[in-house]
């Protein structure tokens, strides 16, 4: 089988489609002739023994003729074949021709299949050379017959030279005209589909470039068709939105449900613009819900296509996931206001101690004046007091710088964070406070159970003291003041403590200024109004948070969030 169809099929030479196209002619020419001769032989043998001699010789001679020309076609001479198998068979005919009728015999007519090969095969130039020849073959032949030297005819053999000369000069005509025509038409063709190719190389490249190009930018495509409602995604959408491989199912209602209720209008507003509007950019960036319920941020950017008359008919876009811009953005946003606080708490800190450090320099300054005429006339008594008086501004100016460097060292000398028993940390602030408390006869009271956290015990210390010492001292004042201390819910993940008092309270509009560098409700109050920032630093350093409840003349709670033992690093804190 695999014999016959190598046989069967024709040559191919892949870098030269006309040389492919001539050898696939001159194949199937070959069989057909070849078929043709075999069928003839086997008629003369069958049915003509007179002329199985030497009419058989020449058949089978052109019946391995056309198997050689067909065995050679196949080495890639192609143009060295047509030639031969023109010549031979021009040769044939015109032997047949000669032992039969002469220019009456239908052997004559094949010259015009000769005529049409050469066209075909060898182009305008051998069309020529062969009418020459076939002129002059029936020229020969009228010329034999008409001196007998051939088998003798009825009618004049020049007159059919004549004819004959005509139309193979006719027929050659109309062949060079249809072998120029053909010709222009198969450049014509050639040219076209090598532009179509280089065109669709293009394309490849390009497409390859842009998948490269949205690969790299995890950037998925979309198109729809308004007029069908259907919609096309490119392969990697799914794993866009977080799915496995067939759980989309491409519908654009089912993008529209995975979209956040919050941002699904807007997503709304601008494909309807888009569609109304010709001049309208659709780039909208909108948070997209995960199946595991994760939120991402996607952008949408599409263009409309229209028809003649203007009316939408296609719209095609690319969709990006942003999450990490958005993320990065908000980061960034978070950094600004940051670097806002430290600003305000920059020019706070300026004015503190171009203020604050500067009024006891004055008063020692002038103090120490008043000593210096003190001692000049001997009152003694003045001598102690203004010394005292220095000694205080002295020792106010060591507690302001001392309050400063402890809370510039707040995120560059932590301490290594470790679990802490809260209730343990309430007793040894307490402790620390005890000649405070028994002063003030103010009651202390402990409720609740307490969490072990984690954090840097020495500065969670100072939280604890800061807050009761405050406390304390505003509910000093009161018949019977109580400071209690507790624990109470959770945020975030994290327990809220709080310590309250039954104190002066503090105002609504205060709430948030009490926690700046420096910022004290009572001027006169003792203290120098660093504590609460102090405090304020160390909860935030530690990722949680501090705020207070209070009412002017109704006592005040400071509530503040911290760390557990069990979870600590999701709770945000880090050691510096």
């Amino acid at each position: 089988m695999n014999f016959f169809k190598r046989i069967l099929d024709p040559p191919r030479f892949e870098d030269n489609l006309e040389k492919t196209r001539r050898a696939e002619f001159l194949h199937y020419m070959t069989l057909t002739l070849a078929g043709i001769l075999l069928l003839l032989i086997l008629f003369n043998v069958l049915f003509d023994r007179f002329a199985m001699g030497v009419a058989n010789v020449i058949l089978f001679v052109l019946l391995l003729s056309q198997l050689l020309a067909n065995r050679i076609i196949r080495r890639g001479y192609v143009r060295e074949t047509s030639m031969f198998l023109l010549f031979v068979g021009w040769i044939g005919l015109t032997w047949i021709a000669s032992r039969v009728e002469g220019v009456r015999d239908t052997a004559v007519f094949g010259y015009i299949v000769i005529l049409i090969g050469a066209g075909f095969m060898l182009g305008w130039r051998a069309v020529t050379l062969v009418t020459v020849w076939n002129i002059l073959a029936v020229w020969t032949l009228a010329i034999f017959e008409d001196r007998g030297l051939l088998h003798p005819v009825v009618g004049n053999p020049f007159r059919i030279a004549l004819d004959l000369s005509t139309v193979f000069a006719l027929i050659s005509l109309e062949i060079f005209f249809m072998i120029n025509t053909l010709r222009k038409s198969i450049k014509r063709s050639e040219n076209e589909y090598a532009e179509r190719l280089r065109v669709e190389e293009r394309l490849i490249n390009q497409r390859e470039h842009l998948a490269i190009a949205l690969a790299a930018s995890k950037m998925e495509t979309w198109e729809w068709n308004i007029e069908t409602g259907a919609v096309s995604w490119s392969a990697g959408t799914e794993a866009l939105f977080g799915m496995a491989d067939g759980q989309f199912d491409g519908k654009y209602e089912t993008y529209l449900s995975l979209i956040h209720p919050e941002d699904l209008p807007g997503i709304q507003h601008s494909i309807g613009r888009a569609l109304s509007e010709k001049d309208f950019d659709y780039v909208v960036e909108h948070r997209f819900l995960w199946k595991n319920g994760e939120v991402r941020w996607l952008e949408g950017r599409g263009k409309v296509y229209r028809d003649g008359n203007g009316k939408p008919v296609r719209m095609a876009g690319t969709v990006v996931d942003i999450t990490n811009r958005k993320h990065a953005e908000i980061e960034r946003e978070r950094l600004i206001r940051e670097l806002a606080e430290k600003n305000t708490e920059l020019e706070q800190f300026t004015y503190t101690v171009s203020h604050d450090l500067k009024a006891p320099i004055i008063t020692i300054k002038g103090f120490l004046g008043f000593l210096g005429e003190d001692a000049r006339s001997g009152n003694r008594e003045r001598m102690d007091r203004d010394i005292v008086r220095i000694s205080e501004a002295v020792d106010k100016m060591h507690r302001l710088l001392n309050e400063l460097l402890e809370l510039s060292r707040i995120g560059r000398m932590m301490n290594a964070p470790e679990p802490i028993s809260f209730r343990n940390l309430i007793d040894e602030a307490l402790d620390v406070l005890q000649g405070r408390l028994q002063s003030s006869a103010v009651q202390v009271r402990v409720t609740g159970e307490f969490p072990v956290v984690y954090g840097d015990r020495r500065r969670l210390l100072e939280v604890l003291q800061n807050l009761i010492d405050n406390a304390v001292k505003f509910s000093a004042g009161q018949s019977a003041p109580v400071v209690e201390i507790g624990c109470e819910g959770s945020e975030n993940d994290m327990p809220v403590f709080f310590v309250r008092d039954n104190g002066i309270g503090i105002p609504a509009e205060h709430h948030e200024r009490i926690f700046g560098l420096f910022n004290k409700l009572d001027p006169m109050a003792e203290g120098t109004g660093v504590g609460l920032a102090l405090v304020k630093r160390i909860v935030e350093f530690h990722g949680g948070r501090i705020w207070v409840e209070s009412e002017a003349g109704r006592g005040a709670k400071f509530l503040f969030t911290l760390p557990q033992a069990q979870g600590w690093r999701e709770s945000g804190f880090q050691s510096i």
